[in-house]
């Protein structure tokens, strides 16, 4: 099949793959500064060691990184979803249910291997405070069908800010993606073929696409892989990767 397709914890053949799969969904979470808990399904869901284990040493990270001063720094793309519109659309016997789910759902799932960081938001949240629009060059639209004059308003906001706004049709391909925020004058930090979370101290990268990779730093700074603890080689600002498919490395962002 050539669908998109997300693995999680419960479909992990094995230790490696479990660990991968669990750094993937915690790095996402670590990099928004967002917290997450662990539901057992069945008696004893996570009682073997190992994973004991690794779950332990995530959460001590998670403890530590919680403990900093934030970093002000953000992507400079966005997901606006637009959750009124995607209902609207998609109602109980409507004949754009499926059409929906491709241009939201799986449209997530293509771009997570963009290699660009970007941030989700609800509509409703920039409805209510235009000012978190600000900052982002780029802005792909998820369920914006109809423009009524707080919809429009908020476009001419981003407008004149100087944001490129593009609404998604469900076929933008992870390097197009890319492209388009390296056109409209956005951080992208490497080619498609990685899925990137980041924070402006912390770094998850999953590789969808396994090989050589130059990662182009938000800023000038040394880089400590989490997993080693050891410094990585940098240079001029590039932090040069080689991985596996399935692959999830984390890293700090050192001052």
């Amino acid at each position: 099949t050539t669908e998109p397709r997300s693995y999680w914890l419960s479909e992990a053949t094995d230790r490696p793959m479990w660990e991968s799969v669990h750094r993937k969904l915690a790095g996402q979470m670590l990099a928004n500064s967002m917290g997450w808990w662990y539901f057992d399904m069945a008696d004893n869901w996570f009682g073997t060691p190992e994973i004991q284990a690794d779950i332990a040493s995530v959460q001590k990270f998670h403890r530590a990184h919680l403990a900093r001063p934030p970093a002000s720094w953000r992507p400079s793309a966005a997901v606006l979803l637009d959750e009124e519109g995607c209902l609207l659309r998609n109602r109980i016997g409507s004949s754009f249910q499926q059409e929906e789910y491709q241009m939201t759902a799986e449209q997530l799932q293509v771009l997570a291997s963009s290699g660009v960081p970007y941030d989700v938001w609800l509509l409703d949240d920039w409805l209510r405070d235009p000012t978190r629009a600000d900052g982002y060059r780029y802005v792909l639209t998820m369920g914006v069908y109809a423009r009524d004059a707080a919809r429009q308003k908020l476009l001419e906001h981003l407008a004149a800010r100087g944001a490129t706004v593009e609404a998604s049709d469900g076929r933008l391909t992870p390097a197009e993606f890319n492209r388009r925020v390296r056109a409209a004058g956005g951080y992208v930090p490497v080619r498609s073929g990685l899925q990137v979370d980041m924070s402006g101290d912390f770094l998850s990268v999953h590789c969808i696409i396994p090989g050589h990779y130059e990662f182009r730093l938000p800023r000038i700074c040394a880089v400590r892989n989490l997993k080693t603890g050891g410094r990585e080689p940098v240079r001029d600002g590039v932090l040069p990767l080689e991985l596996v498919g399935g692959e999830t490395c984390w890293f700090d962002f050192l001052q």
